[in-house]
């Protein structure tokens, strides 16, 4: 009856080790994907800042200027409105 009893702690121990080991291999693999993911989220983070740059960059007031120029259209250089009720607005030259 001892002998038995004594495996069965044993077993039990020893399947309570396993169990042990096995669950610190498994949150140190979940650990080294969670640190993967992270550098990745840094990265990401740069990324976008820099796209965020490069779009008010691309959208400043200079720049807009220069694209409507190239298009034709100008600044007035007297605007004459002809009905203050209706706003209706005419370019002299």
């Amino acid at each position: 009856m001892k002998n038995t009893k004594k495996i069965l702690i044993w077993s039990i121990n020893i399947a309570l080790f396993v169990t042990v080991v096995y669950m610190g291999i498994a949150q140190a693999g979940l650990g080294a994907e969670m640190a993967k993911l992270e550098d990745e989220l840094v990265l990401q983070s740069e990324k976008k800042h820099q796209m965020s740059e490069s779009i008010l960059l691309g959208n400043s007031s200079s720049s807009f200027t220069q694209k409507s120029e190239d298009l034709g259209f100008m600044k007035p250089e007297k605007v004459v409105y002809i009905d203050s009720i209706d706003s209706v607005a005419s370019l002299l030259h």
